[in-house]
């Protein structure tokens, strides 16, 4: 059977900063999980940094993107970045038709978790929004969930001691 990782996490805003550290964490996991292939849900913040360690390991990854044009309102370079994400995805995946709706977003991160055979997860432990209703969801279906968040803030945390 094909180890297949689903991933799920917070937006910029959520991860209070630090995404080098945060793509080096991410890059250590996916190393040491040795996926087959991953299912990214193409979003900013943690779902970036997991296609960005897939390009530097060499990992394949299918993009799931909710609606066509989920990018129109991110800037510039944002914008450049998730198309050269989507060139180099193994497939695209466009989860609804149409333009921009919350449950869209719920039905993409639902896809990953159906067509996934865990999940890595960078989530703060809040019982709210898209990345925790993912984990219930690969919960309901008993498939092993990891969460980084806490490898990622003693990593991140470590490294701005030095700072002091």
């Amino acid at each position: 059977m094909s180890k297949i990782i689903g991933v799920s996490g917070h937006r910029p805003q959520r991860l209070q900063g630090g995404m080098t550290q945060l793509l080096a964490v991410t890059r250590g996991y996916l190393r040491d999980m040795d996926p087959d292939l991953v299912n990214v849900g193409m979003a900013l913040g943690f779902d970036s940094m997991v296609v960005k360690a897939c390009i530097n390991l060499g990992l394949d990854y299918v993009a799931y993107v909710p609606f066509e044009g989920q990018e129109a309102k991110w800037s510039p370079d944002q914008q450049k970045q998730y198309k050269h994400f989507l060139h180099f995805a193994k497939e695209v995946k466009i989860v609804s038709p149409g333009g921009y709706s919350a449950k869209k977003m719920m039905l993409r991160n639902l896809a990953i978790v159906d067509d996934s055979t865990e999940m890595l997860v960078c989530w703060d432990g809040a019982k709210t929004g898209g990345t925790w209703n993912a984990i219930e969801a690969t919960q309901e279906i008993n498939h092993p969930v990891t969460n980084l968040w806490d490898d990622y803030i003693s990593f991140k945390n470590s490294l701005s001691s030095f700072r002091d």
